[in-house]
C-alpha cells in the first residue's frame, strides 16, 4: 500500500512540474531566418487543477513573444456547459496581436459535442483550421483536421502550391506517414510523451495515432516532425517520468 501511495504522489509532483522546452529545429531547404513558433497541446480542461496548468502554460508561451501560436487539439475531453467554461479560461491569456491557430483531436470530437468546442475554441481568438491552409505572414499553415475520430484528409495540403512554407499540424504525430512533400514540418501532440513512463521516458502505453513517434523532434520522418508531449493528462491527472511540456521551437535552415 505504501509503495502505491509513493507512486501516485511522485506522479502527482510529476504532473505540476510544467516544462518550456526551447529547441532548435533544422529544415532542409527552410527559406526563413529564425521562426519562433509556441506549441501546446492536450489541455484537457475539465477540471480546476487541469486549468490551472493549460493557463500556466498560455502564459509562459505569451512570455516567449513567439511568431506563432499552434494548439495541436484535445482542448477538452467534455463538452458540459462547466467544462466549456473551464476551457474558455483556459485560453483567455492567448498573446494579442499574436496568431494563433489549431485543430480539433480525438477527445474533442468524443467530448460529446465537437461543434460547441470549436465554437469555444474559436471565440477564444483560436483561427481553427480544419483541413484548410492559411497564410500568416511569411509562412503557411495546413490544420488536417483529426485522423481518429474526425474528418482528416491530406488534400489541402497536398494542394497548396504557394511560394512561402507549409507548416503542418496534425493531432496524431503517425499521421505524418501521409504527409505531401511540400510539408516544411508537422507539429503534433496526442501522445502526452506516454504520460506515465518507465525512468528516462520509456512509455508503458500509447494511444492509436503515436506508436511510431510520440516525443520530440524526428527529422528522419516522412518529413520533419516534433511531438509536443503536451500540458494536461487524461484518466488520473497523473504523470510519470514525463513532466508536462511548452514547446518553444525555432526553425531555422538546415
Amino acid at each position: 500500500m505504501l509503495g502505491g501511495v509513493a507512486t501516485v504522489g511522485f506522479g502527482r509532483q510529476v504532473a505540476d512540474d510544467l516544462e518550456v522546452g526551447r529547441v532548435t529545429l533544422k529544415l532542409p531547404g527552410w527559406p526563413l531566418p529564425a521562426y519562433r513558433v509556441a506549441l501546446l497541446a492536450d489541455f484537457h480542461a475539465i477540471d480546476e487543477a487541469r486549468v490551472q496548468r493549460a493557463c500556466a502554460a498560455v502564459r509562459l508561451a505569451a512570455e516567449t513573444k513567439p511568431d506563432l501560436v499552434v494548439i495541436a487539439g484535445d482542448f477538452t475531453s467534455r463538452a458540459t456547459p462547466w467544462a466549456l467554461e473551464l476551457l474558455r479560461r483556459s485560453l483567455e491569456d492567448l498573446p494579442r496581436g499574436v496568431p494563433c491557430v489549431g485543430v480539433l483531436g480525438n477527445h474533442d470530437y468524443a467530448s460529446g459535442d465537437p461543434r460547441a468546442v470549436a465554437e469555444t475554441v474559436a471565440s477564444a481568438g483560436v483561427r481553427l483550421l480544419r483541413n484548410e491552409v492559411t497564410e500568416i505572414g511569411p509562412v503557411a499553415v495546413a490544420g488536417v483536421d483529426d485522423m481518429l475520430y474526425g474528418y482528416g484528409d491530406w488534400a489541402c495540403a497536398a494542394a497548396h502550391s504557394g511560394s512561402v512554407p507549409l507548416l503542418a499540424v496534425v493531432h496524431e504525430p503517425d499521421a505524418v506517414v501521409g504527409a505531401p512533400t511540400n510539408v516544411a514540418l508537422q507539429l503534433s501532440g496526442h501522445s502526452h510523451g506516454g504520460q506515465i513512463c518507465l525512468p528516462f521516458g520509456y512509455p508503458l502505453r500509447l494511444p492509436p495515432g503515436a506508436r511510431r513517434f510520440w516525443r520530440g523532434f524526428h527529422p528522419e520522418a516522412t518529413r520533419p516532425l516534433y511531438v509536443t508531449r503536451g500540458v494536461g493528462t487524461t484518466g488520473l491527472d497523473l504523470r510519470l517520468w514525463c513532466p508536462p511540456e511548452v514547446s518553444i521551437l525555432t526553425l531555422i535552415a538546415k
